[in-house]
């Protein structure tokens, strides 16, 4: 089987999110619609763990949200909050989302994608001014999103290819504080990719804006390099999941089927110019970054292709995937995210591994040794 890009994080209503992992035990955390308890930036890795949120990896630009630019070779508590309910990185930033739906950013900011009113870093995790409390959040290289309590949209940073869907013009100027996406849609899941967005409206239906050159928007042959008002793809109405990256998006349909839009990781895999299905597999979520991705089924196995030469599919060997190759024959795996060159994905038991660059201590090991291996956090 052939695949170009990603999938998932499911979304629902607020809920109070059930005790995931052993170290989870004591307090559920409140959480807002399909938390991520686990984000890979370029050079960071951040997660949550009963509520605590950690970093790990690069802090050059203040990426990890310690107070300091130190590189950190194993997890690192950020702050001493326990009610941080979803972490989301970019490039050189990240942003989290509390169980009170309030929304924190730290890093890098020179496009104002920590949505702070202003260009300059953070050093730890400052607050987002929002009207209503966010549900839902993710954010890329340079540009963040969010979906509020009240399903409305909202963007922040990198809009120079319009990927805030703001219905501007070129080139759009970057914005440093959160502004509504244009068209008053009730929005389920909102995914930013690097010069591109896509979400979900409350239909079940797919929108899709900004950049467009290698067929990001899934809107076919001969569509525009760019658009930047909110454009619908297709006509189907029972999208439940989505993820973008650098060069298109993913979609889960209601039946697990998985359908990919846009152009190809570095192994010559197919550009797809409209979604279309990869294969019959059934999935439960799919993770791309620039140049690899993994995915699980629903049977708990683990499934990775792309680029490979940094360790980075977990195949212990150092080569590239044209297609989806098992990683071992586990099946207790139940999340998975990647970053530029690395992998961490998360067992049933609280276990977390990771494979792939480690020159800045990404994979949390305690160490700079790159892995080819997926290898337990201590």
């Amino acid at each position: 089987m052939r695949v170009a890009l990603v999938f998932l994080f499911t979304s629902a209503c607020v809920s109070e999110l059930p005790v995931l992992f052993p170290y989870d035990g004591g307090m559920p955390v409140p959480s807002v619609s399909g938390g991520r308890f686990l984000s890979l930036g370029y050079r960071h890795t951040c997660d949550i763990r009963a509520g605590r949120l950690r970093c790990w990896g690069e802090g050059a630009d203040n990426a990890l949200g310690l107070g300091d630019t130190m590189l950190r070779k194993t997890p690192s508590f950020v702050d001493d909050a326990t009610d941080w309910a979803s972490i989301s990185t970019g490039e050189q930033h990240s942003c989290a989302l509390k169980a009170d739906g309030s929304v924190w950013c730290f890093g890098s900011n020179q496009a104002g994608q920590l949505g702070v009113g202003d260009l300059l870093p953070r050093a730890k995790p400052t607050r987002v001014t929002l009207p209503h409390p966010a549900r839902s959040l993710s954010t890329t290289n340079s540009h963040t999103c969010v979906v509020l309590s009240d399903a409305s949209g909202w963007c922040w940073g990198a809009n120079w290819e319009g990927q805030l869907g703001l219905s501007d013009t070129h080139p759009g100027a970057d914005q440093p504080s959160p502004q509504p996406i244009s068209g008053n849609a009730q929005w389920r899941l909102i995914e930013p990719g690097q010069g591109h967005t896509c979400g979900l409206q409350n239909d079940g239906s797919l929108w899709c804006w900004g950049r467009n050159d290698g067929r990001h928007l899934g809107l076919g042959v001969g569509s525009p390099q760019q658009v930047r008002p909110p454009t619908r793809i297709g006509t189907r109405t029972d999208w439940k999941a989505l993820s973008s990256s650098q060069e298109g998006t993913c979609a889960i349909a209601n039946d697990d089927s998985g359908w990919c839009q846009g152009g190809s990781f570095e192994t010559g895999i197919t550009e797809y110019s409209v979604p279309t299905r990869l294969g019959t597999a059934s999935w439960h979520l799919f993770r791309t970054d620039t140049f690899h991705a993994c995915g699980l089924q629903l049977d708990g196995s683990l499934w990775c292709l792309g680029r490979g030469i940094e360790g980075q599919l977990g195949l212990n060997d150092l080569n590239p995937r044209g297609a989806l190759s098992q990683v071992g024959t586990d099946t207790d795996w139940v999340d998975v995210q990647v970053g530029r060159f690395h992998t961490c994905a998360r067992k049933g038991n609280g276990s977390l591994f990771c494979t792939g660059e480690n020159v800045d201590g990404r994979l949390g090991l305690a160490d700079l040794t790159r892995r080819r291996a997926f290898t337990l956090v201590p």
